[in-house]
């Protein structure tokens, strides 16, 4: 079965979503892995990394725009784990966004569960 989502719904589906993983991340002091590929996505990082001691997430962005460099400087940023506005801010538009979002929403309502399609 499908699940028919315009831009605006999954945009609140995305958050719910990030609110489960802010939850997880706290309970078990890690990012979950569906997590880190989505902040990954949405700021084009090469890492994110949840802090515990300071309970933020850290994320390393290459925004050196000079030769590619097996080993770029990051530009490191920190965010509240707990302020989800961050993120929340960070979404896409786009068919290939989209399609991104699409996946990872599918994925978390695990197998055999609905599929998303975008309308």
């Amino acid at each position: 079965m499908a699940a028919y989502l315009n831009s605006e719904e999954v945009q609140d589906s995305l958050d719910a979503l990030v609110k489960q993983y802010v939850e997880e991340s706290i309970n078990k002091e890690v990012l979950p892995q569906d997590f880190v590929e989505l902040i990954k996505h949405n700021f084009f990082a090469k890492y994110a990394y949840y802090n515990v001691k300071d309970k933020t997430v850290e994320i390393g962005v290459n925004e050196n725009s000079g030769p590619v460099s097996p080993y770029p400087p990051l530009t490191v940023y920190s965010y509240p784990i707990e302020d989800i506005e961050w993120l929340s801010n960070s979404f896409k538009q786009g068919a290939f966004h989209l399609e991104f979002y699409g996946k990872l929403l599918s994925r978390s309502q695990g197998p055999g569960k609905s599929r998303v399609v975008f309308i």
